[in-house]
């Protein structure tokens, strides 16, 4: 569903509703390498005043049982409520633009931007033309795990994909040879746990060094044996593998690496995050 709208109103918050009959407990909701679980009906006075959460890439009503459910799939709205089997999606909020604390920086530009560009700051936000994107999913199984206890990646998948469609980019440039690890029929590598996914694939900026920073995470919560597969060709051009921190310093970690196969191999705690460095000869 697209919602398409030229907003004038000021002091207002839209929301969209949805009405569910899946009987659900709990809502899930996806963060940062994370899911957040909270109550539908909440008892306590301080999670009755915490009405309004935050998302990610989906929110989702599963029925108790973890055989079915609802997911509302999410790209660019980060707010949400949920009460019983009602859920709403925050659209738009138009209230008064925030004034800053009088010491910030943003103060200082606020003024030059006035003068040399006649920029102004807003009286309100979220006026003007707008646009929301979102998606219902009915699925089988819950919203992280299966009746009997296995991972169920379809909702978290199926968000993936709605967030981060597939992009073809064509690998051609005349005064650059392309790697021959990319330039295969092969993908570069296989992620064969189900409820493994890969966050992070990139150089590493800093440093001059030959290295690809790889950043696995585990994301239905349950520990898992992670097994990456790479292709040929580039496993190949692995040098040496060293597990690092979120900061890409090398740290003790325990991982097997089988050149012959071009498998790594990982133990993976719920929802943990690990992180490699990849040198290539």
């Amino acid at each position: 569903m697209d919602y398409i709208t030229d907003w004038k109103d000021t002091k207002v918050m839209l929301k969209i509703l949805y009405s569910t009959r899946t009987k659900a407990e709990n809502v899930t909701a996806d963060g940062m390498y994370c899911a957040v679980k909270s109550k539908t009906n909440p008892e306590v006075p301080c999670d009755i005043a915490r009405f309004e959460k935050i998302c990610h890439e989906y929110i989702d009503l599963s029925s108790p049982d973890n055989t079915w459910g609802l997911a509302m799939l999410n790209e660019g709205k980060y707010a949400f409520d949920v009460k019983g089997g009602d859920i709403r999606l925050t659209l738009l909020r138009s209230c008064r633009y925030p004034d800053p604390a009088p010491e910030a920086w943003v103060n200082e530009e606020r003024i030059e931007n006035e003068e040399k560009y006649n920029h102004k700051v807003p009286q309100y936000s979220g006026l003007g033309p707008f646009i929301c994107r979102y998606a219902l999913l009915p699925h089988k199984g819950g919203a992280l795990i299966n009746p009997d206890g296995t991972p169920n990646v379809v909702v978290k998948q199926s968000a993936k994909e709605f967030n981060k469609p597939i992009m073809v980019i064509p690998l051609y440039n005349q005064n650059e040879k392309i790697p021959s690890y990319i330039d295969s029929d092969e993908p570069i590598l296989q992620i064969m746990s189900p409820n493994v996914y890969l966050g992070v694939m990139k150089y590493k900026e800093w440093d001059k060094e030959k290295s690809i920073i790889l950043r696995f995470y585990e994301g239905s919560g349950i520990p898992m044996l992670a097994k990456v597969q790479f292709n040929t060709n580039f496993s190949n051009k692995i040098a040496r593998i060293k597990p690092v921190d979120l900061l890409e310093r090398e740290i003790e970690y325990e991982y097997n690496w089988y050149k012959e196969k071009g498998s790594l191999e990982f133990s993976l705690n719920k929802f943990e995050i690990s992180t490699f460095e990849i040198y290539l000869s």
